[in-house]
């Protein structure tokens, strides 16, 4: 199985025939963000993966570990239990 490559190449969309460039990359050129497509796509790119590695790190950072009840607290529970009830 043979796969033909030159397919696969990022280009813009075309809709009706003519080339059609995404919205978040329009806003970023046209308000002078950046001065190509291809520094939009990378800006975008690495957005996305900043925002991967944050949400990675506040995922980690907010982990909240069991609570431990101490083997004497289980003890003087159940003592008090047996006697007062």
């Amino acid at each position: 199985m043979e796969f033909d490559e030159s397919q696969f190449k990022l280009r813009s969309r075309r809709i009706l025939g003519e080339p059609e460039v995404p919205a978040m990359i329009k806003f970023l050129v046209t308000h002078g963000i950046v001065k190509t497509e291809k520094q939009a796509i990378g800006m975008l790119l690495s957005a996305v993966i900043a925002l991967i590695i944050i949400s990675v790190v506040v995922a980690k950072s907010n982990s909240v570990q069991p609570a431990s009840i101490d083997i004497e607290y289980q003890t003087a529970r159940a003592f008090s239990n047996t006697y007062y009830n």
